[in-house]
C-alpha cells in the first residue's frame, strides 16, 4: 500500500481541489483557545493532529501506519514520505479557508475569485462540466 497522491491538493491558478484524506485530516484537527490579546480559536501549533510527531499523527490518521516502521519510537524516517505529508499538512491552510468560508466540508475543486481591495479569499465550489 502506498501513500496516497498529496500533489492532487496543490493550488494552482487559483484552483485547490480538497480531496477525502484533506478532510480526514480536516476531522482530527486540535482546536483550543489562544488567550493572546482578545483571544481567537486555534489550530494547536504544536500538535496539530494530536500528537507532537507531525508525519506520524498524520500517517495514523490517514491509515498509512505501515509508514511508521520504526517499532521503538513509531516514527516515520523515509525523508520522501516525510517531505510529502509536510507539503500536505501545509495545504491544509486552504482547505481551512474553504472549509470554513463555504460552511462546507466536501472533497472538490474549489475556485479562487479575485476580488480587488480585499485581504481575505473569496472561494467557490467549481461545477464539473459533463
Amino acid at each position: 500500500m502506498g501513500y496516497p497522491n498529496y500533489s492532487s491538493g496543490t493550488l494552482a491558478q487559483n484552483e485547490f481541489t480538497i480531496t477525502e484524506h484533506h478532510l480526514k485530516l480536516l476531522k482530527n484537527m486540535q482546536v483550543e483557545w489562544n488567550q493572546l490579546d482578545k483571544g481567537a480559536p486555534q489550530i494547536n501549533p504544536y500538535s496539530p493532529y494530536g500528537a507532537s510527531q507531525l508525519s506520524t499523527s498524520m500517517a495514523k490518521i490517514l491509515g498509512l501506519d505501515a509508514m511508521c516502521p520504526c517499532p521503538n519510537c513509531a516514527e516515520i524516517h523515509n525523508a520522501e514520505v516525510i517531505d510529502r505529508l509536510s507539503k500536505f499538512h501545509r495545504e491544509m491552510e486552504h482547505v481551512l479557508q474553504i472549509c470554513i468560508s463555504l460552511q462546507t466540508f466536501e472533497a472538490g475543486i474549489y475556485v479562487e475569485t479575485p476580488l480587488p481591495n480585499l485581504t481575505r479569499r473569496i472561494w467557490a465550489k467549481k461545477d464539473v462540466v459533463r
